[in-house]
């Protein structure tokens, strides 16, 4: 799916971008270790939320309404970096919040969608290809 891969494009691309970052911004490791958790504290805290909406409001709605979030802070990013480093935090944060929603909106529609003889190989599928992807996607 599209959306994980841009999912793991943009976890990834802010651990490469915050090398630079902390030079030009003069950030020490700390302060970029809390810059790149933030992110973390955002997804952690709305996993389950995100399985609640999807199971609700169903897998695709909710799904589409993160990338839309997600993206939204993600074109944040660079304004907040450069306001504050609170505000950089808070969105990470909400950026991390949005990204929640990926697994468990996918998972929802997998379980409509897709037989439940093939689930198993649909997930395996989604991991192996669209993980990596993201994640080399990310380093360029």
């Amino acid at each position: 799916m599209l959306a994980v891969i841009i999912g793991y494009t943009d976890r990834v691309n802010m651990s490469v971008a915050s090398v630079v970052m902390r030079a030009e911004l003069g950030w020490s490791q700390t302060t970029k270790g809390f810059v790149l958790s933030a992110f973390f504290v955002g997804y952690i805290s709305f996993l389950m939320v995100g399985g609640l909406l999807a199971s609700r409001f169903g897998g695709k709605r909710v799904l589409g309404i993160a990338v839309l979030a997600w993206s939204v802070f993600t074109l944040l990013t660079p304004f907040a970096a450069s306001e504050s480093l609170s505000l950089l935090i808070a969105v990470r944060i909400a950026m991390g919040i949005g990204e929640a929603a990926i697994f468990p909106a996918t998972y929802e529609l997998f379980g409509r969608w897709i037989p439940a003889s093939e689930r198993t190989g649909a997930v395996s599928r989604l991991v192996q290809r669209h993980f990596h992807w993201g994640r080399w996607r990310g380093s360029l």
